[in-house]
């Protein structure tokens, strides 16, 4: 009886999780020196955390132009913020009062005025594969 349960409850979850993947065009670089630091969010309140992101990655500028892809998300909420980490340094580079050096970019291509973007503003909905545009802004 027992392992019956199991076997239902595994076959019901593969059933209804979907992989889907976002492809990901960056624009707006200046160069093609350093790396991006992208980060995919699933929750506002690690929006910007790089240790709680979802996921992350570091992709070349080069792949960025082309388009890169971020594999196996479920369908959901998310938000991405990308980094033209120009330096290479692994971090996103301030002046003293925090404003970034760098160029960023969340999805949705949100400009923010006062301080960084927020989830809300930057989330997008998953249903399935698709592709998004991202440009890069320096401040």
């Amino acid at each position: 009886m027992m392992r019956w349960q199991v076997w239902v409850l595994t076959g019901l979850l593969g059933a209804t999780a979907q992989a889907a993947e976002v492809t990901v065009k960056i624009s707006g670089m200046e160069s093609e020196q350093g790396q991006l630091l992208v980060a995919v969010y699933d929750k506002a309140d690690s929006f910007l955390d790089s240790k709680k992101a979802l996921k992350s990655l570091t992709v070349t500028p080069a792949e960025a132009k082309v388009g890169f892809s971020i594999a196996s998300l479920s369908d959901g909420a998310y938000a991405i913020a990308v980094i033209h980490d120009e330096n290479g340094n692994g971090e996103l580079d301030t002046n003293f009062i925090g404003i970034p050096k760098e160029p960023i970019g969340t999805s949705n291509n949100v400009k923010s005025r006062f301080g960084p973007p927020s989830f809300k503003d930057a989330r997008f909905e998953l249903k399935g594969s698709q592709s998004l545009d991202i440009g890069l802004n320096r401040f």
